[in-house]
């Protein structure tokens, strides 16, 4: 084991995984989710291979062996947070952007439960034209 390893404690592998997972979201959000990535196949495939080497890596700091990562990416399952912005004139989705991203599905209804009583409280901003959902 080389030097650098030996000074590693688990909190090192925790913010890796934490900043691979912001990384993600960043590129779900702003990249995959764009409209020329989903026009165009070519860059939809090569953002595919993007995330999928970052999914490798996350796995990685886990310890997980990736040479099971299929399998590993069918039994993990996550919910995203999410809202949305609707155009009252219009109609149209003006924002719809991920919020946080859970491991399961009790916790993901729960924050998304917590933000829309704040959200729609006396003292929250009180948007009706904002969706919170979870995915």
């Amino acid at each position: 084991m080389n030097k650098l390893k030996e000074k590693l404690n688990d909190s090192h592998y925790l913010e890796m995984i934490d900043r691979l997972k912001v990384v993600m979201n960043v590129i779900d959000n702003h990249c995959v989710q764009h409209q020329l990535s989903k026009a165009d196949k070519q860059i939809s495939s090569r953002l595919d291979k993007v995330m999928d080497l970052l999914y490798e890596c996350q796995q990685l700091a886990k310890g997980l062996d990736i040479s099971k990562t299929d399998q590993n990416k069918s039994d993990l399952k996550s919910f995203n947070v999410k809202f949305k912005d609707i155009d009252p004139d219009t109609g149209n989705i003006s924002q719809d952007m991920v919020i946080c991203v859970c491991e399961d599905e009790l916790n993901a209804r729960w924050i998304k439960e917590s933000i829309e009583f704040e959200w729609f409280s006396e003292n929250g901003a009180n948007d009706p034209n904002r969706e919170f959902y979870v995915v």
